[in-house]
């Protein structure tokens, strides 16, 4: 029986203080590693694709366990009763952040079919794939949580949408801002 020392040796991790970037990748590209993958023709640190992001659902129809929000939404958009602001709640890992990010490629999907999904061949749903998208903003709390941050956040409702119908803000890890940004927020 195997120790959780050495089980633990087997797994795949990318920290390597004190080695040269070069080297690094060269480890990197040498283990195939279902945790992490490169996008592209070279494998530089800005490419890196956490498998979370990777093999994260595109439609409704994909997300697992949370069929009852998947349905609420499609509803929602099929009778066009969708609400100005949705507040996702839940523990972490249950799909708050995917679902918010298909409802936003949804709404601004230029061929949505039958089925509420979102195309996934449109010039928008391309460029949001691309996280190219001009009408579709992720500002991550966690890491943006100061009053400039919301300001300039703020800045950017002023502009009309540049393609598609709506504007969308998906604010991620809200509860970790500032006192003061929530309150320049509100």
């Amino acid at each position: 029986m195997e120790s959780m020392t050495s089980q633990r040796l087997k797994r795949p991790y990318f920290i390597l203080p004190n080695r040269p970037f070069s080297e690094c990748v060269k480890l990197a590209e040498s283990v195939s590693s279902p945790f992490c993958s490169f996008e592209g023709d070279t494998p530089f640190m800005s490419q890196f694709v956490v498998s979370a992001r990777k093999y994260r659902p595109l439609r409704f129809d994909d997300v697992v366990g949370q069929e009852h929000v998947s349905k609420t939404l499609k509803n929602a958009i099929r009778q066009d009763t969708l609400a100005h602001a949705f507040l996702f709640c839940g523990p972490r890992g249950v799909g708050k952040t995917t679902c918010a990010r298909i409802l936003a490629k949804v709404l601004n999907c230029q061929n949505v079919g039958e089925d509420t999904e979102p195309c996934g061949q449109c010039e928008s749903c391309l460029s949001f794939e691309r996280n190219a998208s001009l009408n579709i903003l992720e500002l991550d709390a966690a890491s943006n949580n100061s009053v400039e941050h919301i300001r300039s956040l703020i800045e950017q409702v002023r502009f009309q949408p540049q393609e598609g119908t709506f504007k969308i803000f998906i604010i991620d890890e809200v509860h970790m801002l500032s006192q003061q940004a929530f309150n320049a927020f509100l």
